[in-house]
């Protein structure tokens, strides 16, 4: 999946046709404006080149004779050139046109990839070889070929570049900051605004895996209720700045705040090759985060602010999209879907973070609990959610014995060995504070005893709500 309705390429063109559309994005971000200037003032200096041979364009013609000049200065005292003795000097010089074209053809291809050190080079290049080359070019009757114009081509299109390059790298900061600078650390927008070229096309939108958090403040409603509304918008400036610097921290990028909910995302705009741990880890670090938050505010009815995080890996389409109103960086896709359905399931279950299957996969350093085969609504697969516990090295041996009991009590529950399972189950409730995941299992059990389920049950438990 990924290539959608792309067309397929073949494989002797497919290398042609990136490096098409990779010069094609880059020339048109870098403005197709400098190539037609530069072809402007290339073809009006490809004139004065020859009007200079007849002396008509004075600033053009002081150049050339001052290159003629040095030319000849450099020739004195040194084997003499061979001379084009049987050539007409019009031919020659429509060849020299004939060069002067084909530079400035080179400069209209290669000025929009070109950095500036390397557009320094080049026009330096051309300058040298407008002396040189009317050099290896004497004539007998000692007339040299015009480097005038093709000096002052190379000299305007550095400048050219230049005041471009000014005003551009301007822009691309602003764009930059425009785009990323609401979602990633400041540090990392400067850092992208100084390389433009390298972090460009991560505005465009493109199929990635990349890692999606969901993460919902509850019971925060009840309490918004019993603040003051100036009250409200300082907890929640203070709520959402915790979060984002957790975010940050782990090299995430906050998408966006939905009431009092974040979204956030890892793997782009950075690559990111851990970015499932790294969003696991942030979660881990955004519940210890919320502890500090919530004393500051009473609970209602006995209930206390608690943050439930959801995560999930896969595909999706990131980049910046919108409307012509409206526009964000932002990711997109059945993956986001998942990840915020798995959040949702964290009050069901009872438990602080879920993350899905694919996301366990790329954290086997860390300790999770599976916790149930769930089919969500809207999806036909069936996706295993777990708990992430913590780093093997943190997890203390009692917790590993208490996991070890649950994966076998959930085993029995699945072959529909009841007995045995709700008997491990009671022991869990009766020897752990947090005992609501084994409470809703037993609760299970209960019902299955007097109603079981179908033949073709398998473990899966089905939402048809969001």
């Amino acid at each position: 999946m990924g290539a959608g309705n792309d067309p397929i390429v073949p494989v002797a063109t497919a290398q042609p046709v990136a490096a098409w559309r990779r010069w094609r994005a880059r020339a048109m971000a870098s403005g197709y404006s400098v190539g037609l200037i530069g072809l402007g003032l290339m073809v009006v200096l490809l004139a004065v080149t020859h009007a200079a041979r007849l002396e008509t364009f004075d600033a053009i013609a002081t150049v050339d004779r001052h290159l003629a000049s040095l030319a000849r200065l450099l020739a004195q005292g040194a084997d003499r050139v061979a001379a084009i003795d049987a050539t007409p000097s019009g031919f020659i010089e429509r060849c020299w046109a004939l060069v002067v074209l084909v530079v400035g053809l080179v400069f209209l291809v290669a000025l929009p990839l070109l950095s500036p050190l390397r557009t320094l080079v080049a026009a330096i290049v051309c300058i040298v070889a407008s002396v040189a080359m009317p050099l290896l070019f004497l004539e007998p009757a000692g007339g040299l070929l015009s480097g005038g114009g093709l000096a002052c081509m190379a000299m305007g299109l550095l400048a050219l570049d230049v005041v471009h390059g000014y005003f551009d790298d301007a822009r691309v900061q602003r764009e930059f900051a425009t785009v990323f600078g609401p979602y990633v650390p400041p540090a990392l927008v400067e850092q992208m605004a100084r390389d433009p070229s390298s972090y460009r096309s991560l505005i465009v939108p493109r199929s990635e895996t990349l890692t999606v958090l969901f993460a919902d403040l509850r019971g925060f409603t009840a309490v918004a209720e019993q603040m003051a509304p100036e009250d409200v918008r300082l907890f929640l400036n203070d709520y959402f700045t915790e979060m984002s610097e957790v975010v940050h921290e782990f090299g995430g990028t906050v998408d966006k705040y939905i009431g009092d909910e974040v979204m956030a995302f890892w793997g782009a705009p950075l690559a990111d090759a851990d970015h499932a741990r790294h969003a696991v880890l942030a979660s881990l670090r955004m519940r210890e985060a919320i502890g500090r938050l919530r004393s500051r505010v009473e609970p209602v009815d006995g209930e206390e602010l608690d943050l439930r995080v959801g995560i999930n890996t896969g595909l999706v389409s990131v980049g910046d999209m919108g409307s012509a109103f409206r526009r964000s960086y932002t990711v997109l896709g059945d993956a986001v879907n998942l990840a915020k359905r798995v959040e949702s399931l964290t009050r069901y279950y009872g438990v602080g973070i879920l993350i899905g299957e694919q996301t366990r996969i790329r954290v086997p350093d860390l300790v999770c609990r599976e916790i149930d085969w769930v089919q969500v609504k809207g999806r036909g697969g069936v996706v295993t959610i777990y708990e992430p516990v913590g780093h093997l090295t943190d997890v203390a041996p009692g917790v590993l014995d208490e996991l070890e009991a649950w994966a076998n009590a959930l085993q029995a529950y699945r072959l529909r060995r009841w007995q045995e399972a709700d008997g491990i189950l009671l022991q869990l409730q009766q020897s752990c504070v947090d005992a609501g995941l084994y409470q809703l299992y037993r609760s299970r059990i209960v019902r299955f005893r007097t109603e079981p389920p179908p033949v073709q049950w398998n473990g899966v438990t089905v939402f048809d709500r969001k």
